[in-house]
């Protein structure tokens, strides 16, 4: 029942991801090369997709008194109706967009293959964990952090790595 929710961009990266680097390799490609292309148009389809759950009322805050709150009506929303909440799909998708620019900036300034894509994921996962905390939909927890949050986590570490190992090896 895939109109009820559980369709998440992280599956959806992670199956991606997988097989772009497979493809990639089986046509002798330069995959750091390719991630760096893409970074900046995975931000931006962060941006556009957030809206889709917007409309759906999937991936909703929590109770909000902020004069930005938005308050879900239609009944067959995934969110509560007729309580005020903080717009987490908005937040996500001004991160995407926020994202796309710095990527976008930076391209031409960085050299070397893999950080732009070191970045998005560094990004990423900084914009996802702090916007975890604004979330009302069940998020199923692990000590202080959700799976989500600790997910973001391993996503930006991963990112600083990625940075850090491209700038040594091509520098």
């Amino acid at each position: 029942m895939v109109w009820k929710g559980g369709l998440v961009f992280s599956g959806g990266a992670i199956l991606g991801l997988f097989t772009a680097v497979l493809y990639l390799k089986s046509k002798a490609q330069d995959v750091w090369q390719w991630a760096d292309l893409f970074a900046p148009a995975i931000a931006l389809g962060q941006f556009v997709g957030r809206f889709g759950c917007l409309m759906a009322g999937c991936c909703y805050g929590r109770y909000c008194t902020l004069p930005w709150a938005i308050t879900f009506k239609n009944p067959d929303s995934l969110a509560p109706i007729n309580i005020p909440l903080h717009p987490t799909q908005i937040y996500h998708s001004l991160a995407g967009l926020v994202t796309f620019f710095i990527l976008s900036f930076v391209k031409t300034k960085v050299k070397q293959k893999g950080v732009l894509f070191g970045l998005f994921l560094v990004l990423y996962g900084l914009f996802r964990f702090t916007i975890e905390f604004f979330r009302g939909d069940f998020r199923p927890m692990f000590y202080v952090f959700s799976y989500t949050q600790w997910g973001a986590l391993a996503l930006s570490f991963i990112g600083v790595m990625i940075v850090s190992l491209r700038y040594k090896r091509e520098s």
